[in-house]
């Protein structure tokens, strides 16, 4: 799993020098679709690596926050290579850094709303089939007293705009 999140990573950096300057990684045209890595002596693309090996073998919804389609509405691209020994703690420390990130996911007690990225509606199955709920699944990863109202299942989810601009950082 950690090799197949890095091979997707990598292939999706590929894809951002072989086409820079960009303002988004949609202005590739497709570029999920493109064979940009090669697993096994076979061409592939980022969504094959996603779809049909990650998401298909491994019931991890966790998988959303390590690989990285280089736009500011992704999960922050880590500064080291996922691995094997260490990846059930990385994709943790994935998922509270982006679940914080008030930009994209939040509650609003006094509304009554929990705002979570376009991610949790692209991929609502993942996280239901793990978890039983959305809500279920990203409540841990909040503080406790947004964890609280979560949990009391008052909370209407707002998803958030996803911003496609090349993240730069």
């Amino acid at each position: 799993m950690a090799y197949l999140i890095n091979l997707y990573n990598a292939g999706t950096l590929k894809l951002i020098i072989d086409n820079h300057p960009l303002k988004s990684i949609k202005d590739i045209g497709s570029p999920w679709k493109k064979k940009v890595v090669k697993l096994f002596g076979t061409d592939r693309s980022l969504d094959y690596v996603e779809h049909d090996l990650l998401r298909k073998n491994y019931n991890d919804p966790r998988i959303h926050f390590g690989v990285n389609c280089a736009s500011i509405g992704c999960p922050a691209l880590r500064n080291e290579a996922f691995q094997g020994s260490k990846l059930n703690r990385q994709l943790d420390e994935q998922a509270k850094g982006f679940l914080n990130d008030t930009a994209m996911n939040r509650v609003d007690g006094k509304s009554g709303v929990l705002y979570l990225s376009s991610i949790f509606d692209w991929f609502k199955g993942d996280f239901v089939k793990k978890s039983g709920s959305v809500e279920k699944f990203v409540a841990p990863y909040f503080n406790e007293g947004d964890r609280k109202a979560i949990q009391a299942g008052k909370l209407k989810i707002k998803y958030t705009d996803y911003d496609w601009s090349l993240n730069g950082k």
